[in-house]
């Protein structure tokens, strides 16, 4: 019988935080801090990734996830010369409805569960550097029970002035707990570090991404059982390897640009790999693949991605530049 690895997630709360906000985000796997050829949503993945281009983009994006649980987000960037590049942002899941019954088993009044989240994120450059904070405040509510909190993300990349060369590095989730969903429930965020590169060679249609995540704490594994017992009948915990334990923090992402107007996302992420996996069947567990194909003004992009064996979840994404309605505007003067 092969060892059962358990999840290293579940202890926290506000997890939708870590969730992806736009398909690109999924098809990179979900964790991605250095890679800023997106639009004006990129402020999630590090509030220090931003670009001239994404500069006046408004990003929609639904992320369908399993059962009746889904996600909308909304965002808007702008730069502001001196003052830096501002973003805004709003993210709102929805669990569907759950069905109410009372102690003896009784229905009663049914409820829909719901998170959301209001971000306010800004970025200033300095020559081959740039500097980003996200200011997020959250709620989750689960019947007459709710929690609210106070989040901040930092982030910070590195430009090479010649190669086409990033590097990226967040604290993510940190801040504190307005309120609790009861007195001293003992809620916390799920503050993560993450350290990423991503570089293109000259010449060659590939984007190649390595994101290391989980920089405060190494040993992720929660336990391990080896299927075996001891003499009094209690199950032998196995050691994880050192390798098992690196690995479990690396994230592998690409991007194939196909011209202009098209472009390829493919992703590997070890974590979401060696935790959701069925015991004797992996299948896909862990991959993910999204395309992206700019119509004039709008860039509509699609992901999927499996986080567990049993099926994938899907991202669906519109980002449209504002700026054409400027210029079409300005020639109408003209």
């Amino acid at each position: 019988m092969e060892g059962v690895w358990g999840q290293s997630a579940g202890q926290q709360s506000f997890t939708f935080l870590e969730l992806p906000a736009s398909a690109r985000q999924q098809a990179l796997g979900g964790v991605n801090v250095s890679s800023q050829n997106g639009g004006g949503e990129m402020f999630w993945m590090n509030p220090a990734l931003f670009s001239k281009e994404s500069g006046g983009q408004v990003s929609l994006n639904y992320y369908d996830y399993y059962a009746d649980i889904g996600q909308t987000t909304l965002a808007y960037g702008q730069s502001f010369g001196k003052s830096g590049f501002w973003s805004a942002g709003f993210q709102y899941w929805g669990y569907g409805d759950i069905m109410g019954t009372s102690s003896q088993g009784n229905t009663t009044v049914g409820y829909k569960p719901s998170s959301y989240a209001i971000t306010l994120s800004s970025a200033h450059s300095i020559r081959m550097f740039a500097l980003g904070a996200n200011l997020t405040f959250a709620q989750d509510n689960f019947f007459e029970y709710s929690a609210s909190a106070l989040v901040l993300d930092f982030g910070g990349v590195y430009y090479h002035p010649e190669y086409d060369w990033t590097v990226g590095l967040t604290v993510e989730n940190a801040g504190f707990i307005l309120s609790g969903y009861t007195p001293g429930d003992g809620v916390s965020l799920p503050f993560d570090a993450r350290l990423g590169t991503t570089f293109k060679p000259e010449g060659f249609p590939l984007r190649v991404s390595l994101t290391y995540q989980g920089l405060q704490q190494f040993d992720q594994v929660q336990e391990i059982e080896s299927g075996q017992i001891d003499a009094l009948g209690n199950p032998i915990q196995e050691e994880s390897s050192f390798a098992d334990k690196l690995s479990r923090h690396l994230v592998f992402g690409g991007e194939f640009v196909v011209g202009k107007i098209f472009n390829v996302w493919v992703s590997y992420n070890i974590q979401h790999r060696r935790e959701m996996v069925l015991q004797n069947f992996g299948g896909v567990s862990g991959f993910a693949f999204g395309t992206k194909l700019k119509v004039k003004s709008f860039n509509l992009a699609y992901a999927r991605g499996w986080n567990h064996s049993v099926g994938g979840t899907n991202s669906f994404s519109i980002i449209f530049d504002t700026k054409s309605l400027l210029v079409k505007k300005k020639r109408v003067i003209d």
